[in-house]
């Protein structure tokens, strides 16, 4: 497990750098990644007991509802953050995000 997860790793760290930078990146850059959270994600549900397959089959719903919603909601996709995850964090956590993370985006 050492080998993909250091494979993804290695990659995340790197866009999250390229983003911290100022500079975009496009989605297809992240495509070597996916073999390797693909295998960590095969792993780990391999390992899991029924309670948390449930819990990973919810989580997975509310990404795809959220995927949908970002995608039907008129200004939420862009060069912006995502707008509905700052709004909950904002009202329920009064969390306001630091600038350097808005910058990924």
């Amino acid at each position: 497990m050492s080998i993909p997860l250091l494979w993804g790793g290695s990659f995340f760290l790197f866009m999250s750098a390229i983003g911290l930078n100022g500079m975009g990146f496009q989605l297809r850059y992240l495509a070597p990644m996916i073999p390797a959270l693909c295998i960590l994600a095969a792993a780990t549900l391999l390992r899991c007991r029924r309670w948390v397959l449930v819990l990973g089959i919810a989580l997975a719903f509310y990404s795809m509802h959220e995927g949908m919603v970002q995608g039907a909601v008129s200004g939420s996709v862009g060069p912006e953050y995502p707008q509905t995850l700052l709004r909950f964090l904002r009202v329920n956590f009064d969390w306001t995000p630091p600038t350097w993370l808005l910058s990924i985006w």
